[in-house]
């Protein structure tokens, strides 16, 4: 998301934030053509289709913010759903939603001025009737696809709780069929992409949290064919290479391995944004590489961390430097990178995706918090060495019955939810649903959607009864009474994957947090002399939850 704002007015910010060209697009006013030098944000070859987002509360910086990347982009959305403080202090995001003729003039103002669409997304309000006539002066404005984040304004942080699909459901009925809509929320696994369409009716799904700490989520988990193995290449449906891939030793638990998902991000920015070629490192570790020798398996050989040398792969092995030499050059370069915005989020990005790892191994979350810098390649390649090391570790420990480390996450599991069977052990997960293929789920045409909605909807709502234990009249009584659903321990029975593989970040529900701490009730004075009976009769009607 982009400061409109600031976009519009600020060439330095402007460049920093977006990349479409390799001179400053600041600098240059006129559409892009078959010659022109494209660089990352938009190009037509790898990062299309593009919407740019942008947070406004001035109908003249979105439009002048909106025509400068408009020729590089696809449409633009106006972000109507940022709950955070720092957008209640600029009066953006969901605190623009109870100025509609504000939103309005916003939404019109582009849709009247750009060649391109506009799309808006929000959350959503207690009263349904009142979020319908909201989307509805919405797409009156001129907004082409409305996402719908199935939340309050209030939902966030430890009190985010679970987003309200009904709602959804509900807009999907409620609008013209030809309506565009998207839904966002409740989404922790690629499975529940289809459950989230299936059930709510919409065209699409949106995921953001969920694909930070799992960048996998669009893919669908299922029938991996190895590149390389028996022939198989990428015409042939191989889209993984040997290790990347891991299954359970009865075959029900799999997912993509952290290590092999680190080693493509790294690769990425090596490719696209360094442009040069990704350092030479062995394969994957796999448990067959060992010999298995019960004296091999007892002491497995870890296998130091590959040494690294910080002169780029392009420069000719013909013209050595000294030592000087290369880190004066070193730090030049993590000196230029702390401006790219590519580099500058890959800590934040590896402190998600690597959470499970991070959590039980503390010694590289330490190392990755204090000595890894933007654009300090060599040391990212270091951190990789690391996660590969432990990750091998587990998978010995887990194949042959060495167990030192644990196959769960402690914070998810002990910590967190205390979830255990009775003897101790800990709940096998559930396996991703295996039906249909990841492009299956947003691209099934309308016409397929409005034939077959009331059985997928249906399907939809006795799996939706299946994971919460009550179905939609039974949950939208527990809202009228205040009760929340205590599920925690069937969310974490389908989505609690080995600590090894990428999975979701499973917030505590609201409850939950209150429970532990996380959360408490803020009484005003008058409340906090009441005596305990008084308390009582006000609980749950005039109290507010905040973060502690």
């Amino acid at each position: 998301m982009f400061h409109a704002r600031l976009f519009a007015e600020s060439p330095k910010f402007r460049d920093e934030m977006f990349q479409p060209l390799r001179s400053s697009p600041s600098s240059s006013s006129s559409s892009p053509t078959s010659t022109t030098p494209f660089f990352l944000d938009g190009h037509p070859q790898f990062d299309r289709p593009l919407i740019a987002q942008f947070c406004a509360n001035d109908p003249i910086h979105l439009l002048s913010a909106a025509q400068l990347v408009s020729p590089f982009v696809d449409a633009i959305d106006l972000n109507l759903g940022c709950p955070q403080g720092i957008a209640k202090k600029g009066y953006y995001g969901s605190f623009l939603q109870d100025d509609w003729s504000l939103i309005h003039s916003l939404i019109s103002t582009l849709h009247t001025n750009l060649e391109i669409p506009v799309t808006a997304k929000i959350r959503i309000f207690e009263n349904r009737e009142r979020t319908l006539e909201y989307a509805k002066m919405i797409l009156h404005a001129g907004a082409s696809i409305l996402t719908i984040h199935a939340r309050l304004r209030n939902q966030k942080g430890q009190n985010t709780g679970l987003a309200d699909w009904d709602t959804i459901r509900y807009l999907r009925d409620h609008l013209p069929k030809e309506t565009v809509l998207f839904a966002n929320g409740n989404v922790l696994g690629n499975a529940d992409l289809r459950r989230c369409r299936d059930y709510t009716g919409v065209d699409g799904v949106m995921s953001a949290e969920g694909a930070l700490y799992d960048p996998t989520i669009f893919v669908e988990n299922n029938n991996k064919k190895v590149l390389g193995e028996e022939g198989v290449g990428e015409e042939d449906g191989g889209d993984v290479t040997t290790g990347e891939y891991w299954y359970d030793k009865d075959g029900k638990e799999q997912g993509y391995r952290i290590d092999g998902v680190m080693r493509r991000y790294l690769d990425i920015i090596y490719k696209f944004v360094l442009e040069e070629e990704p350092p030479k490192r062995k394969p994957l570790f796999i448990p067959s590489d060992l010999d298995r020798t019960p004296s091999t398996l007892s002491t497995p050989p870890i296998q130091p961390l590959q040494s690294m040398e910080s002169t780029p792969a392009s420069q000719s092995e013909s013209n050595p430097e000294n030592e000087a030499t290369k880190q004066r050059r070193r730090r030049s370069e993590i000196k230029r990178a702390s401006k790219d915005p590519n580099l500058r989020a890959m800590q934040a990005h590896c402190f998600n995706f690597l959470r499970p790892v991070l959590q039980k191994h503390t010694h590289i979350r330490d190392i990755l918090g204090k000595n890894v810098r933007a654009g300090d390649m060599l040391a990212f390649e270091r951190v990789l060495g690391m996660v590969e090391e432990v990750v091998r570790e587990g998978l010995i420990g887990y194949h042959f019955g060495n167990h030192r480390v644990d196959d769960h996450v402690d914070g998810h599991v002990d910590v967190q939810f205390g979830m255990k069977n009775e003897d101790g052990t800990i709940p096998t997960p559930t396996s991703p649903s295996q039906n249909g293929t990841g492009s299956d789920i947003l691209s099934t045409s309308r016409e397929n959607r409005d034939s077959n909605g009331p059985k997928q909807r249906k399907n939809a709502e006795e799996e939706e009864k299946a994971m919460t234990g009550k179905s939609g009249e039974e949950r939208e009584e527990q809202k009228e009474n205040g009760r929340s659903s205590n599920q925690e321990e069937v969310i974490h029975n389908k989505y609690e994957k080995k600590w090894w593989l990428t999975q979701p970040f499973i917030r505590p529900l609201p409850e939950e947090a209150m429970r532990k701490g996380a959360l408490k009730m803020k009484m005003s004075k008058t409340e906090k002399n009441m005596s305990g009976t008084e308390k009582d009769l006000c609980k749950g009607e005039n109290f507010k939850i905040e973060n502690s």
